[in-house]
């Protein structure tokens, strides 16, 4: 019987031959080479039993040396580093004693032992040298390179492999040479430069077999090359492709979920990268002590983005201590950089300062973390601006760029210049980007200098300081809004087939319990978390054209939230509210708790709440001064209800609501009887004005259809309407405003499978709980239910800014449509609606929820 037979009966379950059979070692040391990076799940079953086959076999070496590509395969280093030595001093002849050893030295390294990895790689090169065996000695040094790779030491890893590289070349080691391209490449994405790092990954990819296990690791690096010079989006795109190769590979399916989460980090998508991170520590797969410092340290970075700062902490704290049990110094840097922002936001600048410089000369061999650190400490008043844009310009780290203007404005006495410099590379940062997600995202970390340059410009508001914030202001404030109005490409089925698993995964969350009387569904939010990654994976695959936004209309009082207050804008005034932010923002927590009085007491007195209104319109009065009829808001003046303030202040208008300042589209076709309308009616059994609501707006037309379920809803979103009256419980989820919804009896209709739809209508009117929230994850960007339907060209919508009581819903919306059926405009109809509810409940919480929201007509 021929040895692979022996394998192959073996390997289904056959005992094997009694005695020791010659050959064997080796014959099974081929095949689990063989498998090895290709065949995983095959490389387990048969490489565990390593030590049966040693029990039977002539050639123990041969055996050894399988069993350390086996243990190496399972991530389980030490054992691997031993059975390769072991390989060693069961060998027969001079040569094999050495080259059998090599492949501990890498799994040395791994297991933490770097000292004893250096001087075994030194021994075994001179030895194989001195043997004449230069192609062996480079695979030592080529195995020396991959040690210093784990260990961040670029410097000597380069001059390891740089020195292995020709004799590989000139070998039959063509897989080695490879490998020795790959490893050359890591030692540039950080600790070089990171364009290098490209290079070689795509030589290797380019030698490889595609989808060989090679060529994917290359492709990881070439991931992270693509992250590390700013362009996440490729990265994410590629690693999403990369997920499936790496199934029967454990501990690379690993790297895969930190390197996502390294891209979602990078993209300012903080929730889903911190999610991407917890994958990989959820793995029942054991994590290499550096991927874990690495995951410990991604999940850190997204708690302190979302400012956690006490739990980020704590995961730098352990992330430190991993990266010092493998004696890792460069991201020990990073460790301390992070801890040093850490102590600044809890106001420990000293501590800060001094943790920076140890991380100085610990990253001295990285620079793209150098850059970082150098910059942080500019930040604290240590001018290094200077050193840190030079590695930036030198290595191409151009995410960092608008920084080093930012710190030079902040440090300069004649700022606008740098400032400037700021803005066009913050600008020319998201024109790189091009899916909808990582535009909504690309502002996140920039909110901060964008108001600091507002202030500067507006703490002398001469005529043209005040045009050129305007235009600033025009140019980030909700512009992927329009983007997505303008885009009319079709949504990809791969995104579609993403969201129905998103679906079907919240249903199970739901809470069905009514919200006394009101058009709100309670909802279960701990376990959105997949979800939201999900949805975020999903619009990084739904890419948008940029559109050139032009000069806003002069009917839009703006606002904006600035470093020195909020301010007014209005063509090329700018003026201060007549309070300061503080006692504005103390108003409107006060105005939250006395709007809602009634949800709990029916006949409570409007007297409480209309002296916290008066506050407001105190606070306001240059506005309603202005000769304008919409206003743009910006962060906490979004809840303020500018149409009830401004009744408080006696002017009988309500105001019209826009995201960005060309939002200035007004509902003006004549609604009859023939107009095109459609009512959905969603989830209502509990709420008994609904059906009748629904009834009477339907038998306002000649043909108008009554949609009951989540699928009629979802079926006319491919159709076009003049008007869209919606009824229905709705979940508003502010950190998740994507995932916002309308309750069907067959499931959630999101606020994702309206923006992103072909529907097209012209007013919309949303009888449902907060449909007009706001919500500012993302600060530029305001999303929500009424976004959705603007999104999909809406010239207007009326949506609720709260809770929505059921009857008086019912009231409001019947009134507003025999409005507008007698030729009155919307604005109109919406102020004669309120004095009729204002007769029959004097609180606001009743007649004052509804308020309007202008489209964009382009």
């Amino acid at each position: 019987m021929n040895l692979e037979t022996i394998l192959d009966r073996f390997e289904a379950g056959e005992a094997l031959p009694r005695g020791r059979v010659a050959g064997l070692g080796e014959a099974y040391f081929n095949r689990i080479l063989a498998l090895y990076g290709s065949e995983n799940e095959q490389l387990a079953r048969l490489g565990s039993r390593w030590k049966v086959i040693l029990r039977h076999s002539q050639d123990a070496a041969w055996v050894y040396r399988a069993g350390g590509i086996y243990l190496r395969s399972r991530g389980m280093w030490a054992a691997s580093a031993e059975a390769f030595l072991e390989a060693g001093n069961s060998a027969l002849d001079p040569i094999s004693q050495s080259s059998f050893q090599i492949g501990a030295i890498d799994s040395l390294a791994r297991s933490g032992k770097l000292a004893e990895s250096e001087a075994l790689a030194n021994r075994l090169s001179k030895s194989l040298k001195q043997q004449g065996q230069d192609a062996l000695a480079a695979r030592a040094l080529l195995n020396l390179g991959n040690a210093f790779v784990y260990q961040d030491r670029m410097v000597e890893a380069r001059r390891a492999l740089l020195l292995a590289l020709p004799s590989l070349d000139a070998s039959d080691f063509k897989l080695e040479a490879a490998s020795a391209r790959l490893a050359l490449s890591s030692t540039h994405l950080y600790g070089g430069d990171p364009r290098k790092a490209e290079e070689y990954a795509n030589q290797v990819i380019a030698y490889a077999e595609e989808g060989s296990y090679l060529a994917n690791l290359a492709k990881l690096n070439l991931a992270l090359s693509l992250i590390v010079t700013n362009r996440p989006e490729q990265a994410h795109k590629m690693l999403m492709g990369l997920g499936p190769e790496f199934t029967d590979s454990p501990v690379d399916s690993l790297r895969v979920s930190e390197y996502l989460g390294d891209a979602l980090f990078r993209l300012n998508l903080w929730g889903e990268a911190e999610e991407s991170y917890r994958e990989a520590l959820r793995s029942k797969t054991p994590l290499v002590p550096l991927h874990r410092a690495n995951v410990e340290l991604g999940i850190g970075q997204t708690l302190l983005a979302q400012e956690q700062v006490q739990d980020a902490r704590l995961q730098f704290l352990h992330a430190l201590k991993g990266y010092e049990d493998i004696n890792n110094r460069p991201w020990q840097a990073v460790c301390l950089h992070n801890l040093a922002l850490c102590d600044v936001m809890r106001g420990h600048k000293s501590a800060a300062r001094k943790k920076l410089l140890d991380a100085e000369i610990r990253a001295s061999e990285s620079p793209f973390h150098l850059a970082r650190i150098l910059l942080a400490q500019s930040e604290l008043g240590t001018n290094r601006s200077r050193s840190a844009h030079a590695l930036i310009q030198r290595y191409g780290y151009l995410d960092l760029e608008w920084q080093v203007h930012y710190l030079r404005a902040k440090d300069s006495h004649s700022p606008g210049p740098s400032y400037r410099r700021m803005f066009n590379a913050i600008l020319a940062g998201r024109l790189a980007t091009s899916s909808l997600a990582a535009r909504m995202g690309f502002l996140k970390d920039k909110s901060q200098a964008l108001r600091d340059y507002l202030g500067w410009l507006l703490s002398r508001p001469t005529t043209a300081r005040v045009n050129e914030a305007t235009m600033a202001i025009q140019q980030v404030r909700s512009v992927t809004l329009i983007d997505e109005i303008i885009h009319q490409g079709s949504v990809p089925d791969s995104v579609r087939a993403i969201f129905e698993e998103v679906r079907a995964e919240l249903e199970s969350t739901f809470d069905e319990t009514p919200n006394g009387g009101t058009r709100l569904s309670g909802a279960n939010i701990g376990s959105l978390v997949r979800a939201q990654k999900s949805a975020t994976q999903a619009l990084l695959g739904l890419n948008l054209n940029t559109f050139n936004h032009a000069a806003q209309s002069s009917d839009c009082v703006i606002l904006a939230e600035t470093t020195t207050g909020l301010q007014i804008l209005q063509n090329d005034r700018a003026t201060r509210p007549c309070l300061p932010d503080s006692n504005i923002l103390e108003a409107l927590r006060w105005l939250t708790f006395e709007l809602l009085a009634p949800i709990t007491d029916e006949n409570a007195s409007a007297k409480p709440v209309n002296q916290v209104l008066d506050v407001l319109t105190q606070a306001f009065e240059p506005v309603w001064e202005m000769d304008a009829s919409r206003i743009c808001p910006d962060g906490y003046s979004w809840r303020i209800p500018w149409s009830l303030c401004a009744d408080r202040a006696g002017q009988a208008k309500n105001w019209t609501l826009a995201m960005h300042p060309r939002m200035d589209a007004k509902y003006t076709q004549i609604v009859s009887a023939k107009s095109k309308a459609a009512v959905w009616l969603g989830q209502s059994n509990d709420l008994p004005f609904a059906k009748k609501e629904a009834e009477a707006i339907a038998a306002m037309f000649d043909h108008c259809e009554i949609l009951t379920t989540r699928v009629q809803a979802k079926k006319s979103l491919y159709d076009s309407y003049d008007i869209l009256h919606v009824v229905s419980h709705a979940i508003h989820r502010p950190q998740n405003p994507m995932l916002s919804s309308l309750q069907f009896p067959d499931g959630p209709l999101f606020a994702y499978d309206i923006a992103r739809s072909p529907l097209r209508v012209g007013l919309a009117t949303l009888s449902a709980c907060e449909t007009g929230s706001m919500s500012i994850a993302t600060r530029s960007e305001p999303d929500g239910l009424a976004r959705a339907f603007i999104a999909r060209g809406c010239e207007t919508v009326v949506a609720s800014q709260w809770l929505l009581n059921d009857e008086a819903a019912f009231i409001q919306f019947q009134a507003l449509y025999l409005g507008l059926l007698q030729k009155k405009s919307v604005d109109l109809a919406i102020s004669d609606v309120q004095c009729i509810c204002r007769d029959w409940r004097a609180h606001p919480y009743f007649w004052a929820a509804l308020a309007l929201y202008s489209g964009y007509r382009g």
